[in-house]
């Protein structure tokens, strides 16, 4: 429920949701320690603002992120810092990668149901 509250309140795009996983591989890969079942979420939500600083031209601010998330925004600062850094602030995605990525997403998962979540958020 916290995803599609997210997905809503921040209009991240699809491509951005996919990036967010991407980035989310990317630091399972480099630093595997931070992730476990207790952390995986906040991780992942952070990985979303990064992806959404990185693909639009005006993005939510951290501030707002943490009111989204009810989260004092230090700690989301703290959370993209660690993200950053075990990331090497190395944020680019290939465009190989992407693509990957897209064919399997709409492979796997119910597109329709992404569909109705994102034609929600133009209406």
């Amino acid at each position: 429920a916290l995803m599609i509250r997210i997905l809503y309140k921040s209009r991240m795009t699809e491509s951005e949701f996919l990036c967010a996983g991407i980035l989310i591989n990317h630091v399972w890969r480099m630093k595997p320690e931070l992730i476990s079942p207790v952390t995986f979420q906040s991780l992942f939500i952070v990985c979303c603002l990064l992806s959404c600083k990185m693909n639009s031209d005006i993005a939510n601010t951290n501030r707002q992120w943490a009111q989204m998330l009810g989260m004092r925004t230090e700690k989301l600062n703290g959370i993209e810092a660690e993200i950053l850094s075990a990331l090497k602030f190395g944020t680019f995605i290939e465009a190989e990668e992407f693509e990957s990525v897209r064919r399997v997403f709409e492979q796997r998962i119910a597109v329709t149901v992404m569909t109705k979540i994102f034609a929600k958020k133009v209406q």
